[in-house]
């Protein structure tokens, strides 16, 4: 079994369907994640500080920020990079970094 040592757990693709996102499913989904990943799974080395997603479509729903997710920059291709602190270390970067 491979181990991970990454102090980031990403969410690699959120989908939720127009109709259904007034209704607060993405943040419900973002919620129960970061939930998720503050447990340590087997595979990890060590502890989560961070979630991390690129998502091209915060530009038109910003569920993740409202989730409690930090706009720190975009990439390249121009997908905004969010990252939400699962620790006060973690946090405390976040804002001096923006």
């Amino acid at each position: 079994m491979r181990k991970c040592n990454s102090v980031a757990s990403r969410i690699a693709r959120v989908v939720v369907h127009p109709d259904y996102r007034a209704d607060g499913i993405g943040v419900c989904h973002q919620n129960c994640y970061r939930v998720d990943s503050r447990e340590k799974s087997p595979e990890d080395e060590v502890k989560k500080h961070l979630v991390e997603t690129i998502a091209q479509m915060v530009r038109y729903n910003p569920f993740f920020e409202k989730a409690g997710f930090y706009y720190m920059w975009d990439t390249a291709s121009g997908r905004p990079v969010l990252y939400y602190p699962l620790t006060k270390e973690a946090e405390h970067h976040i804002k001096t970094f923006s």
